[in-house]
């Protein structure tokens, strides 16, 4: 790890912003001749670009005496002295208690990697983390790289491409998982539409709120009908989100309310859970038909999402046995959610956010790099002349193929095999689906690097850096479940103490169905588990349950309150 990278990467391994170190690494780096990718953000910005341009126009020297001079100039440059003087080391932190339980199972030492190995994997990733970091200082740690991750998946649109078992490419479906304003979701995610909008590719998104049907028909590609009316540019941006018609990056803010839509059968929303299973796989064609349109075909369909949501929209469907594992929906989604210890309180820093021009420059060259179809338009005409509508023909989708250096290959089944083994050993059965598609996230992460950073040869560092973010989403993941099945304990605990409460209310032996019946709350619970949960209080001496002579019902009544006294002294 560089001074540099120092500078934002606390003892936890989360991102904690101290701008003089920052700075302070970065003069290290300048007097040695070594300079980072560009001067960080904050209040030393405008003085670092400074030295940075003495140094390109005059030299090493004249930057050393510029920077003599900021320091003596202790009233127009109060502080910088103190940045020429090494910091002082802080404390060991306090040894961890190896008697604590850990949140996820410990990754097996066979597919461990040292901490260092993901070093210079890719300095826009870096650099791109540190802006953000900065211009959201209350969003989540993780959040600011995974954004990150979703800006080059939506760039690539399919164009990167490792065979592997098959064609490999590299669509993200993330999904920031937080409290609603207390993460700063929107504002982190925010950051990453501003990088593809000063790139000059922000018409490679979708819409930002469609239907299945529409999100197909998109896809599918079509002119619009206004194409003959429309400015020079403007049919320009028309062309080009023609020819990536199939290959879309999305943003959806509220993806909550998706997941009530999509879990409605026969709802307008509910093939949206096929669909995006689909597209996360990228067939290399994908035929629907339509009342209106008849048979449309989506040639190379590919799909990158940005989604936000909370732990109350998810929670419905997220329990043990929920769909959504079982079918292979949540094992595509990289679930990025913060634990409860973590929120900030950090101050938003002023001025205008200005995108850097080395993180636009720098998509903007990748994605010609990469290479765009060519789209031929012509008119279509009837017998008069007149203009009656578009035909258009549109070359094959350029790709660029990955190799994988030495040991690449071993490193990715050491993690995948390590990670089977935990789901056996820990009985993650939950989880399995998650766990299972863990190795081809981070082999996904390390395409994009090495096609960003390196043409495209996936080194060991790419693949490091790809393991390294997976195992964040690992912990996310327990995390996210952790939070689930606390607040299910807090509500079914709340639920119980509602039935107890009717029941007193009542003074009288009563049925299950007749308590049921009391509350709209309690009959969102089937008849069979609101049984269970009387029997349960029945079995903490809450209830009595008898069955009247003759009878076949059994009826439920409260504890007398002697009686509780009775059995909690004799507890």
């Amino acid at each position: 790890m560089t001074q540099y990278e120092q500078g934002y990467t606390g003892t936890n391994g989360h991102k904690a912003i101290d701008h003089d170190e920052l700075a302070r690494a970065w003069i290290i780096e300048a007097r040695q001749g070594r300079f980072p990718h560009a001067p960080p953000p904050g209040k030393w910005y405008k003085v670092l670009a400074s030295l940075l341009n003495i140094h390109e126009t005059y030299g090493k020297d004249a930057m050393e005496a510029t920077i003599q001079s900021y320091a003596q100039n202790t009233k127009s440059y109060p502080g910088f002295a103190d940045l020429l003087q090494p910091k002082e080391q802080p404390e060991s932190p306090p040894a961890r208690d190896d008697t604590e339980e850990p949140l996820i199972p410990p990754l097996p030492e066979s597919a461990q990697l040292s901490e260092d190995l993901s070093k210079d994997a890719s300095p826009w990733l870096d650099e791109y983390e540190t802006f953000s970091c900065y211009w959201s200082p209350r969003g989540f740690e993780d959040f600011h790289v995974f954004v990150g991750l979703w800006v080059l998946s939506t760039i690539a649109a399919r164009r990167v491409r490792l065979d592997f078992g098959g064609k490999k490419y590299t669509p993200l479906f993330v999904a920031l998982v937080a409290r609603t304003t207390q993460y700063a979701k929107s504002t982190t995610a925010k950051i990453g539409y501003e990088a593809l909008r000063s790139a000059g590719l922000r018409w490679m998104l979708g819409a930002d709120n469609t239907t299945p049907q529409k999100l197909l028909s998109d896809m599918a590609g079509h002119l619009p009908n206004s194409y003959g009316t429309m400015d020079e540019d403007d049919q320009e941006r028309a062309r080009r989100r023609l020819a990536f018609s199939g290959q879309r990056g999305w943003y959806y803010d509220e993806f909550g309310q998706h997941m009530d839509a999509m879990s409605k059968t026969g709802g307008i929303m509910s093939d949206f859970k096929g669909i995006l299973r689909r597209l996360d796989d990228c067939f290399d064609e994908s035929e629907y038909a339509t009342i209106s349109r008849g048979s449309e075909k989506i040639d190379n369909p590919y799909l990158s999402l940005l989604a936000s949501l909370t732990p109350s929209d998810i929670k419905p469907y997220a329990g043990a046995n929920a769909a959504f594992w079982r079918d292979g929906f949540f094992a595509r989604f990289a679930f990025v959610c913060p634990p409860d210890n973590s929120r900030k309180r950090d101050r938003f820093p002023d001025g205008e956010m200005v995108i850097p021009y080395t993180l636009s420059k720098k998509l903007k060259d990748w994605h010609d790099q990469l290479g765009e179809p060519t789209l031929d338009v012509s008119d279509e005409t009837n017998k008069k002349g007149d203009v009656t509508g578009y035909k258009w023909a549109r070359s094959a989708l350029p790709e660029q193929v990955c190799t994988l250096s030495d040991g690449v290959k071993n490193a990715y089944y050491a993690y995948s095999n390590g990670l089977d083994d935990l789901v056996d050993l820990h009985r993650l059965d939950m989880l399995a689906g998650n766990y299972g598609r863990l190795p081809m996230i981070a082999l996904r992460i390390a395409m994009l690097l090495a096609s960003l950073e390196n043409n495209g040869l996936i080194e060991m560092r790419h693949w490091a850096k790809g393991q390294e973010l997976a195992e964040l989403l690992r912990k996310s993941v327990h995390t996210m479940v952790a939070e689930i099945n606390q607040a299910e304990e807090s509500d079914a605990s709340q639920v119980e103490n509602d039935v107890l409460a009717v029941v007193e209310k009542l003074d009288k032996p009563c049925t299950a169905r007749e308590i049921r019946n009391h509350s709209r709350v309690f009959r969102r619970l089937s008849p069979a588990r609101f049984r269970d949960m009387l029997d349960n209080l029945v079995t903490d001496g809450m209830l009595t349950r008898d069955k009247p002579q003759g009878g076949k019902t059994q009826l439920y009544a409260r504890v007398k309150v002697e009686q509780e006294q009775k059995q909690e002294a004799a507890f």
